[in-house]
C-alpha cells in the first residue's frame, strides 16, 4: 500500500511537470507569435497617453524587484530580449509553430500518462484551454505563414481571446471592401 502511494504521489508531480512543461511551450508561442504578428505589421503601435513603456515596465514587474536572487530583469535587458527585428515574419512564424506543436505534444504525453495520476480531473479545465490554445494558434500560424508566403499586404484582421483566462488565441478575420463598415468575416479563431 505505501508503493501505490508512492507511486501515486510519483505520478501526481509528474503529471505537473508535464503540465508545466506545456504551459512554458505555449507561452513561448504566444510571444513569438504576437513579435511576428508587429514585424509583419498586423499590430499597430498602442501609444499609451499616460505612461510610457519604461513606466509600464516597472510598473507591471516592481513587485519581483523585492527578490534579490535571481537579479531583476532591467528594463535596457527586457528591450533586447524582446527586439524581433533581427527576424522576419517567416521565421518567428516557425518558431512559433514548433513551440506550439511541442505544447499539443506535451499535452497529448499528459493525457496518456492521465491513467496513473488521480489529481488530473482538477486540471481538466486548464488542460482543454491550453490544447485548444495551442492548436488555434497553430492554426493561426499556419494562415499567417500562407499569407506571408503571398509577399503582399494582406487584409487580415487581428484580434485576442482569452482562453482560461491565461491563454492568448489568435483570431483572424478578412476584412472586404463591402465588410470594412461592419464586421470581419472569421477565418480562425471564432
Amino acid at each position: 500500500e505505501a508503493l501505490e502511494a508512492s507511486r501515486r504521489k510519483l505520478a501526481a508531480f509528474q503529471s505537473l511537470a508535464m503540465m508545466s512543461e506545456a504551459r512554458r511551450w505555449c507561452c513561448r508561442g504566444i510571444v513569438r507569435l504576437i513579435a511576428a504578428l508587429q514585424v509583419g505589421g498586423h499590430l499597430r503601435e498602442w501609444k499609451t497617453p499616460f505612461n510610457s513603456g519604461r513606466e509600464r515596465f516597472e510598473q507591471r514587474f516592481v513587485v519581483l524587484h523585492r527578490v534579490s536572487l535571481p537579479a531583476p530583469l532591467q528594463y535596457e535587458a527586457y528591450l533586447q530580449s524582446t527586439d524581433a527585428s533581427n527576424f522576419d515574419e517567416a521565421q518567428l512564424l516557425g518558431y512559433a509553430g514548433d513551440c506550439f506543436e511541442s505544447s499539443s505534444v506535451c499535452l497529448a504525453q499528459l493525457q496518456k500518462h492521465q491513467r496513473f495520476a488521480q489529481n488530473i480531473t482538477a486540471q481538466n479545465a486548464e488542460y482543454k484551454a491550453l490544447l485548444r490554445a495551442a492548436m488555434t494558434n497553430k492554426t493561426a500560424v499556419e494562415i499567417l505563414k500562407r499569407e506571408a508566403a503571398k509577399g503582399v499586404k494582406t487584409d487580415l484582421k487581428v484580434t485576442f481571446d482569452y482562453l482560461g483566462g491565461h491563454y492568448a488565441v489568435v483570431k483572424l478575420a478578412r476584412t472586404t471592401q463591402q465588410q470594412q463598415q461592419g464586421h470581419a468575416s472569421p477565418i480562425v479563431g471564432e
